[in-house]
């Protein structure tokens, strides 16, 4: 039970991390792109679709996983801890990150020849911010969808639609069948036929009279 805790924990705090990074990343994107001083005196501005979708993203992600796991802390059985709950969210969020990792990474078509743009300012911070979100991006992807799958893994076997998470009932079944019973020592069951009980017979031998003898009546 400690470790599915452990690694829910580490899951979801693994992905608010990276999911402040990208925050930081795609802001600062948009910051550049948005005002581009050029050498006639004016500026313009624009925003990668990429950058404007992850930072959405993250966005979303911190919104809803810092109150689910305040809450878990200060409270036990709370709504947000329910598996159907934490089911729809976690599908939710994985979904969308895939969308985001995809999208970052056809973004390579534009960004593919970074190596030449180092020296370039704008360019330069742009094209090595962009490397990080694709990274980041697919490592959230991949920890929410690891995470919902052993979640609805555990719920289908156990049938814990109705629990939370925290519980320990869980896992387990998981538990209960690991343990191993003691070894017992096979107990011969013997089987008798029925006897039956037979009387001894006694035989004796016939007397006879002497030969010869008679019994004169009085």
């Amino acid at each position: 039970m400690h470790n599915f805790h452990l690694a829910r924990l580490v899951v979801f705090g693994t992905v608010l991390l990276l999911s402040l990074i990208v925050l930081g990343l795609s802001a600062n994107i948009n910051h550049d792109t948005s005002n581009i001083q050029t050498g006639f005196g004016f500026e313009f501005g624009f925003t990668f679709v990429f950058s404007s979708l992850s930072l959405a993203i993250s966005v979303i992600s911190i919104v809803v996983i810092v109150p689910v796991l305040v809450l878990d802390h200060l409270r036990k059985g709370v709504i947000t801890s329910m598996v159907v709950v934490e089911l729809a969210w976690t599908f939710v969020l994985w979904v969308i990150w895939l969308a985001a990792a995809a999208e970052s990474a056809q973004a390579g078509d534009v960004f593919s020849h970074c190596g030449n743009f180092d020296d370039i300012g704008v360019v330069g911070t742009v094209c090595h911010s962009w490397g990080a979100i694709v990274a980041f991006d697919f490592i959230n992807w991949l920890a929410l969808l690891g995470w919902f799958t052993t979640l609805l893994v555990f719920s289908i076997r156990g049938r814990h639609w109705n629990n939370y998470v925290t519980e320990e009932s869980m896992v387990q079944p998981y538990v209960e069948e690991n343990k191993t019973a003691p070894a017992q020592a096979p107990v011969a069951n013997y089987q008798y036929p029925p006897q039956q009980q037979q009387q001894p017979q006694m035989e004796y031998a016939p007397t006879q009279s002497p030969a010869g003898t008679n019994y004169a009546q009085a």
